[in-house]
């Protein structure tokens, strides 16, 4: 029997003895690889902040949105990536291609350009400078004029220093989905990359309750 969450349900897909007969045993099979195997969404987010009136409370709150979006803005050093789907062996791939991809930064080409510089005896200058240069992506930061008050799209150049992985809208997670996640995680890590994990799953336990926690933490500066 596969068991999975979606949307706060449990759906269970019994999966019957496969004979040589065309029976419901085969169908079964086939729809629960199918919804396994189906490639998740993945998306990088920006922000959209406010400030909440009410009741005399001047903090700002925080609305994650598609970076696409006009009013969306990236908190500069973080990358924030939502995935909505599967995580399972059969989606690891795509989901380790998009991450790097929307990132801007993939921790194997940052090791290798670090190997390749000391196989050539780099100094430890060009070595430092070859990495900062492997790290430093642009964001995207929405400003407005102070000439004539129009909004317009700035890009800044920066390293990225953290990545927030939205997991709260993984429908399944499989072990081997799971240990990537892990590994992909770590090789951020290893590179000074800090990754937080907001997930309601207990296999992948979060490492905060919101988003907006994280990036109020990040931008007060308590996370180095």
């Amino acid at each position: 029997m596969f068991s999975h969450i979606f949307k706060g349900q449990i759906i269970d897909t019994h999966v019957k003895e496969v004979n040589a007969t065309f029976g419901h045993g085969p169908i079964e099979i086939g729809t629960a690889v199918s919804f396994m195997s189906m490639k998740p969404d993945i998306w990088l987010l920006g922000v959209v902040k406010f400030q909440n009136d009410k009741h005399n409370d001047n903090s700002t709150n925080y609305v994650f949105v598609n970076i696409e979006e006009n009013k969306a803005s990236e908190v500069v050093g973080t990358k924030i990536i939502r995935i909505v789907g599967n995580v399972t062996f059969v989606s690891v791939n795509h989901i380790r291609k998009e991450i790097c991809k929307l990132s801007g930064v993939n921790p194997q080409e940052y090791l290798r350009i670090r190997k390749n510089l000391k196989q050539q005896n780099g100094t430890p200058e060009q070595i430092k400078e070859a990495e900062q240069l492997a790290l430093t992506i642009k964001f995207k930061v929405q400003r407005t004029s102070l000439s004539n008050q129009e909004d317009y799209v700035d890009f800044i150049e920066e390293k990225l220093k953290y990545i927030v992985l939205d997991l709260k809208s993984v429908i399944h997670f499989d072990y081997t989905g799971v240990n990537t996640l892990k590994e992909l995680i770590k090789s951020y890590e290893d590179i000074h990359v800090l990754v937080f994990v907001i997930s309601s799953c207990k296999v992948l336990p979060s490492d905060a309750d919101t988003m907006q926690d994280v990036l109020i933490m990040i931008e007060s500066g308590f996370i180095y």
